[in-house]
C-alpha cells in the first residue's frame, strides 16, 4: 500500500452519488483516513569508527515519518540538545567529531505532520582515550607536543631510587611517544640545585630543539631527537643578568627567530625578547608591576602579546613588535581569576579568557569582535579555528571541566573527563593541558595526592582522542 502524503494529517474523501433525475450531486457522509504518528525508533546503537567518527544506527518501523531528529548530550548529567534532522527512511548517521568524542549520549525520535514520537533508547559512546603515564615517579610542571604531534614532553622533577630507603629528586625532562606513551628519553638537568625544578618548556618550530626554563633562572637547550644536552657558549643564564627570579614561561616564535622569556617574582615580572640564534642578546627587556600570566606570538611572528593578571580584577594586554620591541598598543578588560589567550589560526583574532566568559579581539584594531559564553581559563583553538577549548582547573574535590565552544554559533558543551565522583582523582587538580597540533587530541597533566613534605607530588598524563 503506498504511503499517504506526509504533509497531511487528515484526508477527507467524498463519495458522490449521481441520479438521472437530479441536477445537483448528493454528497454522501465523508470517510476520513487518519495519518497516525509514526512508530517510535527502536534499538538505537552508537559506535566509534576510525577513532574520530560516531556511527548511529536504529530500526525504522514507521511508515509515515517525514524524518528523524537526533539529540545529543555530553556526560551523564544535563540536558539533551537537538543535533540534526534526517530525511525519511534513514536508519544510520555518521557523525564526524574531529577526534573530540569524549563522553556522549544520543537519543532519536521520528517526526511527521502529526507531531513527534517518544524518544528511542539512549545510546552511550565514550571517545577513544589513551592513558599515557610517561613516568610513574615524575612530578611534572608543564607539557608540550612536538610540532608534528609525534612526541609529548614534560618538564619538572622525577625520583631516582637507589634502594628502598635512598632516593634522589632530580630536576629534568622526559620525552615520550605521543601515540604509545613509551618513554624515549628521561633526561637529568646538568644544573642540579637543592629543591630546584624545571618549570616550563617549548619546542622549536622544526621540532629539533626543546628549550627548558628552570626555577633558578637558566634556560637549557636539548636535542629533541637524541636527548643530548646542547652545551654551547650561547646558553643564556638569566638569574644574574635579567631576572633574579624563576623562569615562569618561554615560547619560540612560529618562524623560529625569537624566544620570549618570562621571569616572575613575588609582585613583579620581566619579559625578555631574545633572538633564537643569539640568545644571550635581549634586544628588548620589559619590567612590570604585577605578574605575567601568559605570552603568545602572533601567527605571523610579527607581534608578541603579553597578558598581566594585575590585581585579579583587571587584566592588561600589551602588544609589542617582536623585531624591535616597539609598543603596538594595550587593552584593559575585567577578569575573574588568571586570564590566558590564544591567537586564532587565521591570524586575525585573539581569544582572551576572562574566567566568566571569553572575548574574541581584533588585535590590530583592539576592538571586540564577539563575546562567547566560555567559562574557564586556559584557552586554545582547534586546528581549523572553528572551536575554542577552555579548561576549568579542578582542585581537590572540584572536578575538572573542559569546555568546547563553536566560535561561530557560541554553542557550548561541558565535559567532565573523569565524572564528578571518580575517587581515583581526589584529591587532584589539573596542572596543565595541551592540544596536539596535528589531530586535536588533548593531553591532560594531573597532579594528585596531598603535600608530602620534601616529596614531589606525583603526576599523571592522559591523552584524550
Amino acid at each position: 500500500m503506498p504511503k499517504l502524503p506526509l504533509y497531511t494529517t487528515i484526508i477527507t474523501f467524498a463519495i458522490i452519488a449521481l441520479s438521472s433525475c437530479e441536477q445537483i450531486p448528493a454528497p454522501i457522509s465523508p470517510v476520513q483516513s487518519v495519518v497516525e504518528s509514526p512508530t517510535e525508533v527502536t534499538n538505537l546503537t552508537a559506535s566509534i569508527v576510525d577513532e574520530s567518527k560516531i556511527l548511529l544506527t536504529w530500526e525504522d518501523e514507521a511508515s509515515s515519518e517525514v524524518g528523524f531528529e537526533i539529540f545529543e548530550r555530553s556526560g551523564s548529567e544535563g540536558e539533551f540538545y537537538p543535533l540534526m534532522r534526517t530525511e525519511a527512511n534513514v536508519t544510520s548517521v555518521m557523525l564526524d567529531k574531529h577526534r573530540r568524542a569524549f563522553d556522549l549520549y544520543y537519543k532519536v525520535r521520528a517526526l511527521n505532520g502529526n507531531g513527534a514520537t517518544g524518544f528511542s533508547n539512549q545510546a552511550h559512546v565514550v571517545g577513544i582515550r589513551r592513558a599515557v603515564n610517561i613516568s610513574d615517579s615524575g612530578s611534572w610542571n608543564e607539557i608540550a607536543f612536538s610540532p608534528d604531534g609525534s612526541q609529548i614532553a614534560a618538564t619538572g622533577q622525577y625520583i631516582e631510587r637507589y634502594n628502598e630507603n635512598m632516593f634522589a629528586i632530580i630536576s629534568g625532562l622526559v620525552i615520550a611517544d605521543a601515540s604509545t606513551g613509551e618513554t624515549i628519553h628521561l633526561l637529568e638537568s646538568p644544573f642540579q640545585h637543592r629543591g630546584s625544578s624545571s618549570t616550563c618548556l617549548s619546542y622549536s618550530p622544526d621540532g629539533s630543539i626543546i628549550a627548558v626554563g628552570t626555577d633558578h633562572g637558566v634556560i637549557e637547550s636539548w636535542d629533541a631527537r637524541t636527548g643530548k644536552f646542547l652545551h654551547s657558549d650561547n646558553r643564556p643564564q638569566f638569574h644574574n643578568e635579567f631576572y633574579g627570579a624563576a623562569i615562569h614561561d618561554l615560547k619560540f616564535s612560529p618562524d623560529g627567530r625569537f624566544i620570549a622569556v618570562v621571569g616572575n617574582g613575588l609582585q613583579s615580572s620581566s619579559l625578555a625578547i631574545l633572538r633564537a640564534h643569539s640568545p644571550n642578546l635581549a634586544h628588548r627587556k620589559l619590567d612590570y608591576d604585577g605578574l605575567i600570566s601568559d605570552i603568545e606570538f602572533s601567527i605571523d611572528s610579527h607581534i608578541i602579546a603579553v597578558l598581566l593578571s594585575g590585581d585579579g580584577a583587571v587584566g592588561m594586554l600589551y602588544l609589542y613588535r617582536a623585531e624591535d620591541g616597539h609598543d603596538e598598543g594595550s587593552f584593559e578588560f575585567e577578569i575573574r581569576g588568571t586570564p590566558s589567550m590564544a591567537f586564532h589560526p587565521d591570524g586575525e583574532l585573539l581569544a582572551l579568557s576572562k574566567g566568566h566568559e571569553t572575548i574574541l579581539l581584533d588585535y590590530r584594531s583592539l576592538e571586540i569582535a564577539t563575546v562567547l559564553p566560555i567559562i574557564g581559563y586556559d584557552v586554545s583553538f582547534s586546528i581549523d579555528g572553528n572551536h575554542i577549548v577552555s579548561v576549568m582547573h579542578g582542585y581537590y574535590n572540584s572536578p575538572t571541566e573542559i569546555s568546547i565552544c563553536n566560535t561561530e554559533t557560541g554553542n557550548n558543551i561541558i565535559i567532565t573527563p573523569y565524572g564528578k565522583n571518580d575517587e581515583r582523582w581526589y584529591p587532584t587538580w589539573l596542572s596543565d593541558y595541551k592540544l596536539n597540533p596535528v589531530n586535536s587530541s588533548i593531553a591532560l597533566l594531573k597532579k594528585y595526592g596531598y603535600d608530602q613534605g620534601d616529596m614531589p607530588l606525583p603526576t599523571y598524563i592522559e591523552i584524550w582522542y
